[in-house]
């Protein structure tokens, strides 16, 4: 990983190292995962940094190469990435929530959110499916697999428009030393794969448009082993059943048998098969360009070269 060289100071390192401690604790923490916090920055920003570890400042510095691809030709689907010069954090489009979390709202129907099942979730169902195709063809346009792909790395802005998210353990298959850092949750793992590939992407897709429709992952009353013994045998779960109207029983079905000849063949090919059922607009709001706050500079600043100092 490339650190930038910071000027020499007459400042002590325990006087630097309190400085950090302080300029951490103006931000809230508003997200931990196996490899970075997120802080909250304003509104509609974050700033997400790695945990000083050898696999969070890997994990990090590729979240940070794959977002410098995304820079050129950002989609609407994926979350904007507002600034990749740190080496020490990414400034990112701030989301609500994620339709994970969201999922687990809507099985009750309180809230003021539709219940899983009512004709009004399934409207969101096939809009959320769309966005979530559109997303994940772009980055395989982009040579990326996502490599972890599920409803809890789908977020939802204040529009309710869905977005991709994390693509710390994410490969990039035009750089060989690129490989995947992390893999599938058992319920959206394609069987006897050796990496994560276009393919597997695709079948955990059907497991996520699964869940959205559902509240539930595959099988999740079943054991790990058990599921992908069934898995393998290509069984899968019922489709005919409330909140999954036929169209999109087809759709989670071929994205599960994406290694036969019934299965879609690509994220496109998804994508162009919602569009028939799924055609809204959402009013989205310009991107209005943000003064970073001085709380959020002083992270940055001090952690720049030095983060692992900055969590001991």
């Amino acid at each position: 990983m490339t650190r930038s060289t910071k000027p020499s100071s007459t400042r002590s390192t325990k006087s630097s190292s309190s400085e950090s401690s302080d300029s951490m604790c103006d931000l809230e923490i508003i997200g931990q995962g196996g490899s970075g916090l997120v802080f909250s920055v304003t509104h509609t920003t974050v700033i997400k940094v790695p945990i000083p570890s050898p696999f969070g400042l890997q994990a990090f510095q590729r979240e940070r190469d794959i977002y410098q691809r995304f820079r050129k030709r950002p989609s609407e689907y994926v979350v904007e990435c507002r600034d990749t010069e740190h080496s020490s954090g990414l400034f990112l489009e701030r989301c609500v929530e994620s339709v994970r979390s969201r999922l687990r709202r809507m099985r009750s129907g309180d809230n003021g959110f539709p219940k899983i099942g009512d004709e009004d979730a399934l409207a969101l169902t096939r809009r959320w499916a769309y966005q979530a195709a559109e997303g994940l063809a772009y980055v395989h346009s982009q040579r990326v697999i996502q490599a972890d792909v599920g409803c809890h790395n789908m977020l939802l802005d204040r529009r309710d428009d869905l977005k991709l998210a994390d693509f710390s353990g994410s490969s990039i298959t035009d750089m060989p030393d690129c490989p995947a850092l992390v893999t599938y949750d058992t319920r959206s793992r394609l069987p006897n794969i050796d990496e994560p590939n276009r393919a597997s992407d695709l079948f955990a897709l059907g497991s996520a448009i699964y869940e959205m429709a559902t509240g539930d992952l595959p099988y999740p009353s079943l054991p790990a082993r058990e599921v992908q013994r069934l898995f393998f045998q290509r069984e899968f779960p019922n489709l005919d059943r409330p909140g999954i109207c036929p169209a999109i029983a087809q759709v989670i079905r071929r994205c599960w048998l994406v290694d036969t000849p019934a299965g879609f063949k690509s994220t496109k090919e998804v994508a162009r098969e919602l569009r028939c059922y799924y055609s809204g607009k959402t009013n989205r709001e310009p991107r209005v360009a943000e003064t970073t706050p001085t709380a959020a500079k002083t992270l940055l600043e001090s952690l720049d070269g030095r983060a692992p100092s900055l969590f001991r």
